[in-house]
């Protein structure tokens, strides 16, 4: 088993046959960074085209279609002291009746956090909000491999190669399986988020950049 520092230069805004970024083997360990979902990165600079970047793709040597790949996530905290939120309800949680009633946002609907001391809390003022201090617990909102038969599918959404899910359990410490479905299984992380709800009602969580710590592995 060995250990990878990975930090990527080329991000993807699909999960799809991607030309390897690099080549594990199942058991090995990999030290990578994500951008967050406006390509912001850790130094507060865009590095990457808005729409949940991805780093990766990570082969899998030996994974064949038919076998079934682990992804562990060791460790994950952001790598910035900000991060981003909307304060306004995404449009697919109301019925459409309820939507076309609704005065357009006159004004940008994110606000900036800060992320410090084990706590998310609201840095600019917003409404409802000014005294909201939240426990820093880091997930990632996208984690997958490539499609069958060579797709390219958007990381705003999911399917049975994983993508953009969105849920909180896949968090330091979880261990998340997938089907292979290309040779090489070709793994993607990104989307990482400083804290988040049961679900994304708000279209966004507390949105960051995030150093990360994943150990591979390979089932037939």
């Amino acid at each position: 088993m060995a250990t990878h520092d990975f930090r990527p230069v080329v991000y993807h805004n699909t999960f799809g046959s991607h030309p390897v970024a690099l080549e594990v083997a199942p058991g090995d360990v990999v030290r990578t960074t994500t951008v967050d979902a406006r390509g912001i990165g850790a130094s507060g600079q865009r590095e990457a085209e808005r729409g949940n970047p991805l780093t990766g793709p990570f082969l899998v040597r030996g994974a064949e279609p038919g076998d079934a790949v682990s992804v562990r996530i060791v460790e994950l905290k952001p790598n910035r002291d900000t991060g981003w939120a909307s304060h306004r309800l995404a449009s697919l949680v109301l019925e459409p009746e309820y939507v076309e009633g609704m005065a357009p946002a006159k004004t940008d609907p994110t606000a900036t956090w800060r992320i410090a001391d084990g706590l998310v809390e609201p840095l600019e003022a917003v409404p409802g909000l000014r005294a909201l201090s939240l426990p820093l617990t880091p997930m990632l909102g996208c984690i997958g491999v490539a499609p069958a038969r060579r797709q390219a599918i958007s990381s705003a959404t999911s399917g049975e190669h994983g993508g953009n899910m969105d849920y909180r359990g896949v968090a330091p410490g979880a261990t998340v399986y997938f089907p292979v479905l290309t040779p090489g299984a070709l793994v993607f992380v990104g989307d990482g988020h400083a804290v988040q709800g049961a679900g994304e009602l708000a279209g966004t969580g507390g949105e960051t950049s995030m150093d990360g710590t994943f150990e591979g592995g390979l089932g037939k």
